[in-house]
């Protein structure tokens, strides 16, 4: 056996101490115990029809159609961007309205409500 020095994070050298504890071990016996247990564990292997071959691209060939691909996603997040844009500034607005009527002592309508006593906001 050689020996070895280790530096631990505070915390997980108090946790360490609690485990060695319950076990009832010594510290040098937790370590073993866990680099064993770590080294003679079977090695995942990935078989390579994992990583290629997912399945069927339904004839898409992305080498030949990148550019159309790639402007099509672009365009697509413009719209969701735009979508989420207008939808923010819809509400911030009906906040603000909020917040200027609580404000100014004037009734405060809803968004889809007709009221006769506050101004005209268009």
């Amino acid at each position: 056996m050689s020996r070895t020095e280790i530096t631990l994070e505070a915390e997980m050298q108090r946790e360490a101490r609690g485990r060695v504890h319950e076990l009832g071990i010594s510290p040098a016996e937790y370590l073993r115990r866990l680099g064993e247990r770590d080294l003679t564990r079977p090695r995942a292997v990935t078989k390579i029809d994992r990583v290629f071959d997912l399945g069927n691209s339904g004839g898409a060939d992305i080498a030949k159609d990148k550019d159309s691909v790639i402007f099509a996603a672009s365009q697509a997040w413009k719209q969701y961007t735009r979508a989420i844009l207008v939808r923010s500034i819809k509400r911030d607005r009906h906040v603000l309205k909020r917040i200027v009527l609580a404000g100014s002592g004037l009734p405060n309508c809803g968004p889809h409500q007709l009221c006769r006593d506050a101004p005209s906001w268009h």
